[in-house]
């Protein structure tokens, strides 16, 4: 519910505002050992994000890390991969 929350306040705010905006969400949820990343680089490119916009949103993808919980308890944090 609260990415639910975000995403309406955050359009609310481009409507309100007027302002010249790109909504993008990408569900990598279940495709994520099998995305090209250099293909999904060249189609936020091909549909017109800007360059730094591009290499924000690949960091955004390829620094993430998580915690997983065993029996209840965290374990340590690590950085996805592919596979």
């Amino acid at each position: 519910m609260d990415a639910i929350e975000v995403a309406h306040e955050s359009l609310h705010s481009i409507k309100t505002k007027n302002l010249k905006s790109l909504v993008l969400k990408m569900d990598l949820v279940k495709a994520y050992d099998r995305v090209n990343w250099d293909y999904l680089r060249l189609v936020l490119l091909q549909v017109g994000l800007s360059l730094d916009a591009t290499n924000w949103s690949m960091a955004c993808i390829n620094s993430a890390s998580f915690v997983v919980l065993v029996n209840g308890e965290p374990t340590n944090f690590f950085r996805i991969s592919r596979g």
